[in-house]
């Protein structure tokens, strides 16, 4: 689906035949799995973690947007936090030498393992929750903006690119971008285009520009 909005907005493809090649089939899959699929609500997963509210048992659910941690006190005590989306107080920090000291109170930097994958964070959690973020080098493109894209997340866990003054700037990016300019029509930046069987290139993303060139994905 990522190639086929790709050659849309070059102009290679129809964008109302490649919404019904997507729709049929996927509708199908919904039929399917108002049928099939368990209530996945009712289901509930104990967990080792203990509400910071009250010290009951934490639990794991499935909410609106994915599986959720929550308070197995409910409705009594209403706490809830995203599974894994912190690090654990149990989990053994690896400390980052290499990293600058927390900038919020200055003790060191930790690397750690979310769901998301590898992180850095303060190493005084949970007292402090500073998470660094994971920058791309490619300055915000919104005029008169002088900040950087990160990587950001949404709340059903999809990647896209932010910028740090976010809620100030809005400005985003659907596609990794990488700090290249265009050899063909000096763009600021090149973004990132998966290919097939693991591959990826680098693209510009002026349109009618069409410039491509080879480029390690980042994992």
């Amino acid at each position: 689906m990522e190639e086929a909005l790709d050659e849309i907005d070059e102009g290679k493809k129809d964008w109302v035949e490649t919404l019904e090649t997507f729709y049929w089939p996927f509708a199908e899959l919904l039929e399917k799995a108002e049928v099939q699929m368990k209530n996945l609500k009712e289901e509930v997963e104990p967990t080792d973690e203990v509400c910071e509210k009250c010290e009951s048992p934490m639990v794991k659910r499935w909410g609106k947007y994915g599986r959720f941690l929550a308070c197995s006190s409910y409705p009594e005590c209403r706490n809830t936090r995203d599974v894994d989306a912190e690090p654990s107080e149990k989990e053994e920090p690896t400390l980052a030498p290499d990293e600058s000291p927390c900038p919020k109170c200055g003790s060191a930097l930790a690397a750690r393992k979310g769901r998301f994958g590898p992180f850095i964070a303060c190493s005084a959690y949970p007292e402090c929750r500073y998470v660094k973020p994971n920058t791309t080098g490619v300055a915000c493109l919104e005029e008169g903006c002088d900040g950087e894209l990160i990587d950001r997340r949404s709340r059903q866990g999809r990647v896209f690119y932010g910028c740090t003054n976010y809620p100030e700037c809005r400005f985003t990016l659907r596609q990794r971008p990488i700090p290249e300019v265009c050899p063909q029509c000096d763009s600021p930046y090149l973004v990132e285009r998966a290919e097939r069987a693991g591959q990826a290139s680098a693209r510009c993303p002026t349109k009618g520009c069409g410039h491509t060139q080879p480029h390690s994905a980042v994992a």
